[in-house]
């Protein structure tokens, strides 16, 4: 597990990736997505699209969804994988699933 600078690093690092790949996301739902992967979906291996998938049900069973944009696995999925590349950074790379 990061620290709370470092997390909070990697999720505004994330949302300035995916805003270069024009997808705009909040570094808060970023944030979110990462903490019900290291919760929820065991955040320990490489992003999946089945942590994905488990990650968006979670969010769906909060009542969270977004506007006017879905927030879906395919979303998710590109947050997590570059989540992995930013621990891969960090030197602190995760296993393969």
């Amino acid at each position: 597990m990061l620290d709370r600078q470092l997390w909070d690093e990697c999720a505004g690092w994330i949302a300035a990736q995916l805003e270069e790949e024009n997808v705009l996301i909040d570094p808060g739902l970023v944030a979110l997505i990462l903490e019900i992967e290291h919760d929820e979906a065991g955040g320990d291996r490489a992003a999946s699209p089945e942590v994905a998938r488990a990650i968006e049900a979670a969010l769906s069973a909060r009542g969270i969804a977004g506007v006017p944009d879905a927030i879906d696995a395919r979303l998710i999925y590109a947050v997590l994988e570059w989540e992995d590349e930013f621990l891969g950074l960090a030197g602190r790379p995760r296993p393969a699933r």
